[in-house]
């Protein structure tokens, strides 16, 4: 567990990953971090795994109306804790200087919150944070899924009606052919019609069967990726459940700030687990058409 060092040496202090506020004030004013510059912003987003033209994240706490902070994450904050300089602090991950001080909270719990957000960008992307943007697409993934069910099904209904039609045409009884007009009379189909609707059908079917089998490059996905898709979601799963019970014991048996700082426990497990949820898919995504 993170402890705060009692040390108020300014030297020592600038040399921590992240300083807490109410130590601010034992730096003198020549010695104080500034404010970030470009270089160092732009190597923050390198650190981050993001692009030019992507912004920080938002501040993860929550203000006293209850509504999300709207500072940047790590806004204000000290620190060297990207190791580019103590005016840095946690930009772009964990908790804002505002909600540290007004949450009170603890220096330990943002420091592991924004490791966790550090190691989660650098493997995922930024993407990963969006959950809004994930679940957006998701839908739209799951109604083309959907409509490419509904046009197979409508599909096979076609291959049926064909086929039954042929059975008809070709019954031994011609009683059971089916009929067609002659002049404002229904008469029994002559042989030259039904020869020639029965090599019709017989193509139309032919291509329906090929093309019901046959798969180009964005459908097919070798079933050894998905076994492994399954084996993260597994551990997504049972690292989440860990996590709940650590965190719950963390904050309600011991009275200890934790990572989540003002979210509902089960709702911040739920975020990260989405978050590689979603991470998995596009993993497995990437995948399809590939040996």
């Amino acid at each position: 567990m993170w402890q705060e060092p009692t040390t108020k040496d300014p030297a020592e202090l600038l040399k921590m990953q992240l300083i807490p506020p109410h130590r601010l004030r034992h730096i003198p004013k020549d010695m104080k971090p500034g404010l970030c510059d470009h270089a160092q912003r732009n190597a923050i987003r390198v650190i981050l795994n993001l692009r030019k033209d992507v912004p920080f994240k938002r501040c993860r706490g929550t203000r006293t109306d209850g509504e999300r902070c709207k500072q940047v994450a790590g806004e204000g904050t000290k620190g060297d804790f990207y190791g580019l300089g103590p005016q840095t602090g946690t930009l772009g991950v964990g908790f804002c200087a505002n909600c540290i001080k007004h949450h009170h909270i603890r220096i330990g719990a943002a420091l592991q919150m924004a490791r966790n957000e550090v190691k989660k960008m650098q493997q995922y992307g930024a993407q990963a944070e969006d959950l809004d943007y994930s679940k957006k697409l998701a839908k739209q993934e799951v109604a083309l899924a959907v409509q490419n069910i509904k046009e197979r099904e409508e599909v096979q209904l076609v291959r049926e009606t064909l086929t039954n039609f042929k059975k008809m045409m070709e019954d031994v009884d011609p009683a059971n052919h089916p009929t067609e007009m002659y002049k404002g009379t229904e008469i029994s189909m002559c042989d030259k019609t039904r020869v020639s609707l029965l090599l019709d059908i017989a193509k139309t079917l032919s291509k329906l069967n090929v093309d019901s089998i046959k798969l180009d490059e964005t459908k097919y996905i070798q079933i050894d990726h998905v076994l492994a898709a399954f084996e993260e979601f597994k551990q997504s799963r049972d690292s989440g459940l860990r996590m709940v019970e650590e965190l719950t014991i963390q904050k309600s048996v011991k009275g200890e700030e934790v990572e989540s700082g003002e979210t509902p426990v089960v709702d911040y497990v739920i975020e990260i687990s989405n978050a590689d949820c979603v991470a998995s898919i596009r993993r497995l995504q990437a995948k399809v058409g590939r040996g």
